[in-house]
């Protein structure tokens, strides 16, 4: 049984060969999510009747969605100790979706994340005057900027393109630096079985 994981170079190639592992689960979490909005956008634009059903599950819809460009830009941000990817290595020949990326990306910093407007409401202030006397009331309506300023399917491609290549390039690469690494180091010494590491 292997019991320790002591080389640092070891250490490195598996904590990013993890890291990778964790992303392309999560693009993959995010696919998922995004295309149950797909699919209900696609239903409204289908049949109108269905606005008041999707009005019924806005809260859901907002959560699926948010929860979809979290899982999806979480890796692009700096977060210590973890991995950080490059839009540009991902969308270097395709400037369509670099741009969809940048929205996407601008999306979760200013209205999910820090929450500097509403993602798809838009709240109103009512000053109602009557003789002479002065009420005040608020309401809200749906707004839904995301389907002005993100096409859900460029979003969708966006995911694609960058689970893709992680799965083709990425971690083969470190599988393969790890599994040489592990040779180099442990060699013949190590006898058969299996390692478990949580860090």
């Amino acid at each position: 049984m292997l019991s320790t994981l002591s080389n640092d170079k070891i250490l490195l190639y598996y904590k990013r060969y993890k890291d990778y592992i964790q992303i392309r689960r999560n693009l993959r979490e995010s696919y998922r999510l995004l295309d149950k909005c797909i699919k209900m956008s696609y239903s409204i634009k289908q049949d109108v009747t269905l606005v008041n059903e999707f009005s019924n599950n806005f809260y859901l819809y907002v959560a699926v969605f948010s929860c979809a460009v979290n899982l999806y830009s979480r890796w692009f941000k700096q977060t210590e100790n973890k991995t950080k990817l490059d839009a540009k290595e991902f969308f270097k020949n395709n400037d369509n979706l670099l741009e969809t990326h940048k929205r996407i990306i601008e999306l979760r910093d200013k209205y999910i994340a820090h929450y500097e407007e509403d993602l798809l409401s838009k709240d109103y202030i009512i000053l109602e005057i009557h003789e002479n006397n002065y009420r005040l009331s608020s309401n809200w309506e749906m707004e839904p900027w995301v389907q002005n300023e993100i096409s859900l399917v460029d979003f969708r491609e966006c995911i694609i393109a960058v689970h893709n290549k992680i799965d083709s390039e990425k971690l083969p690469k470190l599988e393969q630096l790890l599994l040489e690494e592990l040779k180099v180091n442990w060699g013949e010494t190590q006898r058969d079985g299996s390692l478990d590491v949580y860090r």
